[in-house]
């Protein structure tokens, strides 16, 4: 591939990706992600998992769970990622900053008691609390939803992995194609159908009664500011979590759903499929207005580097030709339960002199800056398995390959490790790829792209 191939791949699977968390289905039915507020990052070198550093986490539903594996998942999902579609760190943490929100923000709005009292029926009806022990046994308050809202979650979950589906599989054919035309005509109406069902579920089990709580509180929230803010407060401080080694931070709790994407053999994933026979790339993707192509303009091939240090790799471009990419993609969305989104979306409050309007985020990705806090929040990631690369090889991709195949040496091409070390592995394993016939094959997990909301101004005073 030349270096414009290897562009126009990622970009492919970069608008897909985009395509399946934000494509509109139809029929009165919703994407479950904003299409105007939803910002896709790819992970250069592909973010390796090892399925028993996340095993039996402790979440809302699983409470007596493995604290250690529900803080590797914080850990993992707890970054402000620097702003370009290729992810990368910050150096910034969420908890932290939004630790800065609550305890620093202010009000001088004055609360209305009768929208105050709806607000609070409201959240109640949506949220309850829940005491966690972590490991020395002191007790951690934690905001759980309430038996309604777990169903309503659990339902639109179940509808956005069918609808992930859909989508994947709609954008795996080549429509010009005729054969290929009729090929998913035979497929679409069973996926369709899927679609249709979840949806209907998801609707029928309460969708309506906790959609018009939410409703409530959106209406309400700044006629009762103050509150919610102090109550912001409340949770937050009472939901930290002591480190679980000599030397670490104080952390927070973080979940998954569903709850089993770390499960090799859970059915929450559907097949893509890019080839370099039908790379197909939308002319307004926000991956080449935000600097996607920059990361991988010196090359497919990394050698040395890993999702924390990308910056010590070597990099060099595939000559490979022929190249076609199978895996199986999930959607997971993150849950923090100590972090209240409500707050961003109300006005009339500020922070210290140290926190200007804006200065957290401009509300816009054009007028953020290195400077702006927090422009994105990451809500979902894209889990990858089952990867595997048939391509015509060169000598030099084959003596890449070999490298790791032969050996423990920390290796990506593209968007994906193909050797190395997993992510935070308390084991210090490693894992490696094998090669036959032509066809690279990845083992286990990989996170290869980032699902973010783009925040309003914050503060907005």
């Amino acid at each position: 591939m030349d270096q414009a191939t290897e562009t126009n791949m990622i970009q492919t699977i970069y608008d897909r990706i985009y395509d399946i968390v934000t494509t509109t289905p139809g029929a009165g039915k919703a994407p479950v992600f904003n299409p105007q507020t939803t910002f896709v990052q790819v992970v250069p070198l592909g973010l390796p998992i090892n399925p028993a550093d996340l095993a039996n986490a402790a979440s809302p539903i699983n409470p007596n769970g493995s604290l250690l594996a529900a803080e590797v998942f914080f850990d993992l999902v707890d970054a402000v990622p620097a702003l370009n579609s290729s992810y990368a760190l910050s150096g910034r943490r969420i908890s932290a900053i939004y630790g800065d929100i609550v305890n620093g923000a202010n009000t001088s709005a004055v609360v209305d008691p009768a929208q105050l009292q709806l607000y609070t029926q409201a959240y109640n009806y949506l949220n309850q609390t829940t005491t966690i022990l972590d490991f020395t046994g002191h007790p951690t308050t934690q905001v759980t939803p309430t038996p309604i809202n777990a169903i309503y979650q659990a339902n639109q979950q179940t509808y956005l992995t069918a609808l992930s589906a859909y989508r994947t599989a709609f954008n795996n054919y080549d429509l010009t194609d005729p054969v290929q035309q009729r090929q998913w005509q035979a497929n679409a109406p069973v996926l369709q159908n899927a679609v249709t069902q979840t949806w209907n579920t998801w609707r029928a089990q309460g969708a309506p009664q906790v959609e018009q709580a939410q409703n409530a509180i959106a209406t309400t929230i700044n006629s009762a500011i103050r509150n919610v803010l102090a109550s912001d407060q409340q949770l937050f401080n009472q939901a930290r979590l002591q480190p679980q080694v000599i030397g670490g931070a104080p952390w927070y709790l973080a979940y998954a759903l569903p709850s089993n994407w770390a499960d090799p053999s859970s059915n929450v994933y559907a097949a893509m499929k890019v080839s370099t026979n039908y790379l197909n790339t939308s002319a307004s993707s926000q991956f080449t207005q935000y600097g996607g192509g920059a990361s991988f303009s010196l090359g497919f091939w990394s050698i040395g580097g890993s999702f924390n240090h990308q910056e010590s790799s070597t990099r060099s471009h595939t000559g490979a030709t022929n190249v076609s990419i199978d895996m199986e993609l999930c959607v997971v969305e993150i849950e923090r339960p100590w972090l209240d989104g409500v707050i961003f979306d109300m006005g009339d409050w500020f922070m210290g002199a140290g926190f200007p309007k804006g200065s957290i985020s401009t509300g816009l990705l054009a007028t953020a800056t290195v400077q702006t806090m927090m422009p994105l929040l990451p809500t979902a990631f894209i889990a990858a398995r089952n990867i595997s690369i048939t391509a015509n090889w060169s000598t030099q991709d084959q003596s890449y390959i070999h490298s790791v195949t032969s050996g423990s040496a920390s290796v990506g091409w593209g968007p994906f490790q193909i050797g190395g070390s997993y992510y935070s592995s308390s084991s210090q394993a490693t894992f490696q790829s094998s090669f036959q016939d032509g066809v690279l094959r990845i083992p286990g997990i990989q996170i290869i792209a980032f699902i973010n909301q783009i925040l309003p101004v914050v503060p907005p005073e």
